[in-house]
Parts: C-alpha cells; sequence; structure tokens
C-alpha cells in the first residue's frame, strides 16, 4: 500500500513539475490596439511573400517573421520635412507623435544617442519600430528596415513617417486610415512589410 501511494505521489509530482515548467517557458506577446495576442501569433513565420525563399531561410520555424501591413504618410531624404509632416498627419489623427528618444544622424539616419543609457546596446544605432507596443502614435523609421528587398540593396538613407501597423485581416482599416491621410498628403499608402518580431538583444 506504501509503494502505491509513493508512485501516485510521484505521479502527481511529474505532472504538476511539467505544467510549471511548461508555463513559464511560453512566451510573452505585448498587447496593442491594432495587433493582438491572436494575430500576432498567426502571423508569426507567414509565408506570403516569397514562399520558397521564406521556407528555405525559415526551415522549422526557426525565424519569427511577421507580415502586416504597414501605413506610411510619405517618405525623402529630407528629416526636417518628413518632421512636419508627423506633426501634421498627427493632428489631423489627433494622435501624437513619438520619436522614441532616436535622433537624426547626417550619416546614420535615425540613431540612439551614443550615451543611450536605456539600451547601451544600441546606443548609436537605429532601433526599428514594430507592431509588439502600443501603437497610437506616428514616428519616423529608417526605410531600409521595412522594405521587402534583400538588406544590401536597400536604400540606407531613406526615412519614412509611419503612422500604423495592421494585422492582415485588417485591410479594411489600413485602407480607411489611408484613405483619411490622402485628404492632406498625397504620398500616403499601406503595403505589406515583413519584419522580424523575435529578440533583437
Amino acid at each position: 500500500m506504501r509503494e502505491y501511494a509513493k508512485i501516485i505521489s510521484y505521479v502527481i509530482f511529474v505532472i504538476i513539475f511539467t505544467i510549471l515548467f511548461s508555463l513559464s517557458n511560453t512566451p510573452a506577446i505585448y498587447n496593442s490596439p491594432t495587433i493582438n495576442d491572436d494575430t500576432i501569433k498567426s502571423f508569426i513565420n507567414e509565408e506570403s511573400f516569397d514562399d520558397k525563399k521564406d521556407s528555405l531561410e525559415n526551415k522549422d520555424n526557426e525565424y519569427p517573421w511577421g507580415t502586416f501591413y504597414l501605413v506610411q504618410v510619405a517618405e525623402g531624404y529630407n528629416y526636417k520635412k518628413l518632421q512636419n509632416i508627423c506633426e501634421e498627419s498627427a493632428a489631423l489623427l489627433n494622435t501624437k507623435v513619438d520619436y522614441q528618444d532616436k535622433t537624426f544622424d547626417p550619416e546614420k539616419g535615425l540613431i540612439y544617442p551614443d550615451n543611450y543609457e536605456p539600451d547601451p546596446i544600441y546606443a548609436g544605432e537605429y532601433f526599428p519600430r514594430r507592431p509588439m507596443y502600443i501603437q497610437n502614435f506616428l514616428s519616423i523609421e529608417m526605410k531600409y528596415f521595412y522594405d521587402t528587398i534583400d538588406y544590401k540593396f536597400a536604400d540606407k538613407k531613406k526615412m519614412i513617417v509611419i503612422a500604423d501597423f495592421y494585422s492582415l485581416d485588417e485591410k479594411l482599416s489600413a485602407d480607411s486610415l489611408t484613405n483619411i491621410l490622402l485628404s492632406k498628403f498625397p504620398d500616403a499608402k499601406y503595403y505589406k512589410t515583413k519584419i522580424y518580431m523575435g529578440c533583437m538583444h
């Protein structure tokens, strides 16, 4: 009888340990007004641009990429001009501008300051806005991070004003926001972009 009780206790211990271990290794997903937990999970490793290339580079789902609609207000090389567009479009949409502590460097483009303490790994370098956090703001970003072409052929100087990101099942929302922006900004558009959603540290 004692041996039977020991076996039952051991089985219960193994079950509890397995459950706790699984919970502790569950990845965190950040909430967003437009990108929620389920949509982020569904876009990881989605093959929507070049299936053959993705299947080779994403073998066994090793790299967590996501596909989203990006609403772009404008693009260019003149930071001051883009700043004005960013501020004006924020006023049109009744939202805010957030440069996320990034500054403009004529050689590197948008970067964190050289002495940036909150994230010293990216001090003096560019860190992109991604659809993993609360999005209710406009920002200026480096275009190359959102290009679907090969990085080595991308324009490393061009910047874009981003209004928002949307999941693939929110195409109507992306279209509606773009139409509002087009009333004042003729170059506004939205398009699919593939974004790395994994750890960048």
